[in-house]
């Protein structure tokens, strides 16, 4: 049995608890505690682990060694995100995208395809990316998919390749849907994980859709967006967002074209792609 298993069995037994009595004091479900137990969940949310050392009432030298027996393995950025307790949801997603997400990889090219209904709601958008990890042990990154609050329980990855969905949540609040994506296995520093995957979101309720904007806080190799339309928009221009600072880069058209295409090479940090009227101004 793992030493990670073995000691959190010991401290149970210690303190003369069953599963049982040790997961209704946790708040954490039988089937989980004896997971653990068996080393069978290798990487537990940290919430989990502070749980069950709260409910040991572990003095604070082994309450550190129980948490720091499974932190020799670097938890996923989705456990990460959602492992504080005591803070809601909005304010540690705010404070994970300003000062942790990306930290541990780099997206050095990305190409995403994004349809527009007819209905004027953006419902597909296929995705591909090269990820670049920065350190050693990196398991995996999340997705970050703005969408209508109506709509946000009802959007779904597809046709995913090169990574597992390991979790998902939704911020209403914050117009935001969060899955976690587990790489097939942890990259070392320099290494790249090529993954694949489609976004859907429904055509019968929420907003319509005005812009699609990729990019990254590093910068890129390489970027490229589309947008199709089902139902072209009155006037379409290349905007440019950087800084919280969102510029119109490209001329307007009122070609009313099915599809739009950015290619860039070398891009700096920031978002670019098309933002779009349905109707010219006026009307």
């Amino acid at each position: 049995m793992d030493q990670r298993a073995a000691l959190l069995r010991t401290l149970r037994r210690e303190h003369g608890l069953t599963q049982q009595q040790l997961s209704e004091r946790a708040g954490v479900s039988v089937r989980t505690l004896r997971a653990l137990e068996r080393d069978e969940v290798r990487e537990p949310h940290l919430a989990t682990l502070e749980s069950l050392a709260t409910a040991l009432a572990l003095p604070r030298g082994e309450r550190a060694r129980l948490l720091r027996t499974w932190a020799q393995v670097p938890m996923a950025p989705f456990e990460r995100l959602f492992a504080r307790t005591g803070v809601t949801d909005d304010e540690q997603v705010s404070r994970f995208l300003a000062e942790e997400y990306g930290k541990d990889i780099r997206y050095t090219h990305v190409s995403s395809r994004a349809r527009i209904s007819a209905s004027r709601r953006m419902v597909e958008c296929r995705y591909h990316a090269v990820i670049l990890a920065l350190e050693d042990g990196v398991r995996g990154t999340c997705l970050i998919n703005a969408a209508d609050p109506l709509v946000l329980p009802r959007v779904q990855l597809s046709d995913v390749h090169g990574c597992t969905v390991a979790g998902r949540r939704e911020v209403p609040t914050l117009g935001l849907v969060i899955f976690g994506l587990q790489f097939a296995r942890p990259l070392q520093e320099g290494e790249s994980a090529v993954i694949d995957y489609t976004v859907l979101e429904p055509d019968d309720a929420g907003e319509p859709s005005h812009r699609v904007l990729r990019g990254s806080r590093r910068g890129m190799a390489s970027l490229a967006v589309s947008v199709e339309f089902e139902a072209p928009p009155a006037r379409l221009w290349q905007v440019t967002a950087t800084a919280g600072r969102e510029e119109v880069t490209g001329a307007v058209s009122r070609e009313r074209e099915p599809l739009v295409q950015l290619a860039l090479k070398d891009v700096p940090p920031g978002s670019y792609g098309f933002a779009w009227d349905w109707e010219e101004p006026g009307t």
